[in-house]
């Protein structure tokens, strides 16, 4: 049936109240649907097509107060309490390296590079929660392709690093090390842009994945690629479970468990005895003080000697580790903020951190559940995997409850100008799905703005209708 012109002359004028753009051609969707339904129930009880519509519209209302009332609940909706618990994370970090500065000369440019992290990590969350994170999707394909390409070539680059222009000597290992907490959602970018491609689209995702974890084999760093591949396995399965690329839903889920599940028995068969010497040292790390034990031993007794509230004490061969000249010698304490943390703070300082991150990820993952758009769904999931991940593996080597050095961070907190850069920008992607996933429907980012900019403004009138 031809929809009516009084229908969209109806529809138009009612969105054009609202001040909100980006909700208009939702609000006009929704108009011309209820209209329609209206008239053929009209319709249905024996009225004519010509009749049921001028009755249907009498029905609605007048256009300019639906208008202005719809403009009154489509408002961008400003995650105020996220940027609370952000900003009070990232401020206990700035607080804690100044603490720090004031103790150990060793450390007092931690506080200066803090402070220098986040002026442009403020600006990259900003500028990704005001940009909008339907750009994502509108140049997925591209845009996915491109930074694929680019991990490629990166990991073709020599391992200790190169010179550059004969003067500059550029360290690959650092150039490289803080990309991985951004693959996540590159790999969610990808996994939108595979939509509806069937059996190549399940290819291409399991060839990128694998590009993502040479990369991290060329860093190298074990918890980078093992969070890695969690995040990206889950977001995989979860495309799967939506029968994403066109196969149906069954047959998408065995396609990727199965070789997700065989690569997790492959990697455990052959690194048995690897993992069986780290469980080793971390139930009795004393056994190997003289190799791969010493770090744990130290930060075990860092730990043990803490307090709940306040400064705690040494151990024998903590206090040896940081009396030395050199150094913090085997153990980088800059790696294990969280240990210095409560050596320094005592546990409540742990507990609180530990307490409002939780909050941020559980408000965060609630409010996204209820996101409508599949693009919202994945960049939000990609990036509270990340950040999920991150602080889970952080906390595990700051425990001592896997005897290796962290290649992750802790969101906000930790030291390092690329880790917070990158988890800030994150953090404003995640921000923006919540302030504008309500009106942003998958087909409408795949197509871009399809109505001109300046529209006609209609004067409608009941006589006329």
């Amino acid at each position: 049936m031809v929809l009516p012109e009084t229908f969209t002359h109806f529809a138009r004028t009612a969105a054009e109240q609202l001040r909100w753009k980006a909700a208009r051609p939702l609000v006009e969707d929704e108009l011309l649907t209820h209209l329609c339904d209206q008239r053929d129930a009209l319709m249905a009880g024996g009225m004519d097509e010509a009749a049921a519509a001028a009755e249907s519209l009498r029905l609605t209302g007048d256009p300019y107060e639906i208008g202005t009332a719809l403009d009154r609940v489509h408002r961008p909706k400003t995650p105020k309490l996220l940027f609370a618990l952000a900003a009070l994370i990232a401020l206990a970090g700035l607080a804690f390296t100044a603490l720090v500065s004031f103790r150990d000369y060793e450390l007092s440019y931690f506080a200066v590079h803090q402070s220098v992290a986040l002026l442009p990590g403020t600006a990259a969350l900003l500028a990704a929660y005001f940009l909008d994170f339907t750009l994502l999707g509108r140049f997925a394909l591209p845009l996915a392709l491109v930074f694929h390409a680019a991990l490629v070539l990166l990991s073709l680059l020599p391992l200790g690093g190169f010179w550059l222009f004969r003067y500059t000597y550029v360290s690959t290992h650092i150039l490289l090390r803080g990309l991985p907490p951004l693959l996540p959602l590159m790999f969610a970018v990808l996994l939108y842009a595979l939509r509806g491609r069937r059996g190549w689209g399940v290819f291409a995702a399991f060839v990128c994945l694998a590009v993502q974890c040479m990369f991290c084999l060329r860093v190298p760093c074990l918890l980078d690629l093992g969070f890695l591949f969690l995040c990206d396995s889950a977001l995989l399965i979860f495309c799967a479970r939506n029968g994403w690329f066109g196969l149906g839903k069954k047959l998408e889920t065995l396609l990727t468990t199965l070789p997700l599940a065989a690569d997790i028995v492959w990697v455990l068969v052959l690194g048995a005895n690897w993992f069986a010497r780290q469980l080793a040292i971390v139930l009795d790390p004393h056994s190997y003080i003289d190799g791969h034990g010493y770090q744990t031993v130290v930060l075990r007794e860092l730990l043990q000697n803490a307090k709940f509230i306040g400064p705690g004490g040494v151990g024998p061969y903590s206090a040896q580790h940081l009396a030395r000249w050199e150094g913090f010698g085997m153990v980088d304490l800059q790696a294990h903020a969280l240990t210095l943390l409560v050596h320094r703070c005592g546990w409540l300082a742990l507990i609180a951190l530990v307490t409002l991150l939780t909050a941020l990820l559980v408000l965060a993952f609630r409010r996204c559940r209820r996101q409508k758009s599949m693009l919202a769904r994945l960049v939000s999931y990609s990036v509270l995997l990340s950040f999920t991940t991150q602080a889970a593996a952080y906390l595990c080597c700051d425990l001592t409850l896997i005897p290796i050095s962290s290649g992750v961070a802790f969101p906000f907190f930790t030291f390092g100008i690329k880790t917070i850069l990158l988890n800030m920008l994150q953090l404003g992607f995640l921000l923006s799905t919540l302030r504008v996933g309500s009106v942003v429907r998958d087909k409408d980012v795949a197509a871009g703005p399809v109505r001109p900019k300046r529209r006609l403004r209609v004067s409608f009138s009941w006589e006329s209708a």
